[in-house]
């Protein structure tokens, strides 16, 4: 099987959330990718850092259909 590799560092960041939940279909696991949606309360979501874009990380996603970037927000 063959592992994705990012060109992000690793950092951890504590995230409380009350709930969570894998939704990931069986292309996403054979892709070694997890999707994920929960409940989390509002100050988890405003303490995240914003220094990085998390467009340019989903550009770059191995198994992922390559796409140009665009400055849509």
């Amino acid at each position: 099987m063959k592992h994705a590799t990012s060109k992000r560092s690793v950092d951890f960041v504590e995230f409380p959330y009350n709930s969570s939940r894998n939704v990931s279909c069986p292309e996403d696991i054979e892709n070694n990718r997890k999707i994920l949606f929960g409940h989390a309360p509002l100050t988890s979501v405003l303490s995240l850092p914003t220094n990085e874009n998390v467009r340019d990380y989903l550009l770059d996603a191995e198994g992922k259909q390559r796409r140009r970037p665009t400055s849509v927000h």
